[in-house]
């Protein structure tokens, strides 16, 4: 987890995250998901949203901060985002940024 959140803005795969901890793609999945109660993708999913968020608030635009939180589509980022926090990202942002 420490890893992942470490590495939240680079492309991962499991096999790398695997590699990093010394146990075989498949075996860290099924530990990973023991503890964390998701698979460790959608861990990583979850981080990136929240980092994307936390870069929203503090003034980037919403293909930036996709970018920076790893997302290599804007449209998928921002699918995802809605889903998650129930509105588009530019919207959140302008909803909830600081004045």
């Amino acid at each position: 987890m420490r890893f992942l959140r470490a590495n939240v803005e680079r492309p991962l795969s499991v096999e790398e995250v695997a590699r990093h901890v010394a146990m075989s793609p498949s075996h860290f999945a099924h530990r990973f998901r023991a503890v964390a109660r998701v698979s460790p993708m959608r861990y990583l999913k979850q981080l990136r949203l929240e980092h994307a968020r936390t870069l929203l608030l503090s003034g980037l635009r919403a293909s930036e901060a996709a970018q920076r939180a790893g997302y290599e589509s804007a449209s998928h980022f921002t699918r995802d985002f809605k889903s998650r926090f129930g509105a588009a990202p530019g919207d959140y942002a302008e909803r909830f940024r600081k004045p």
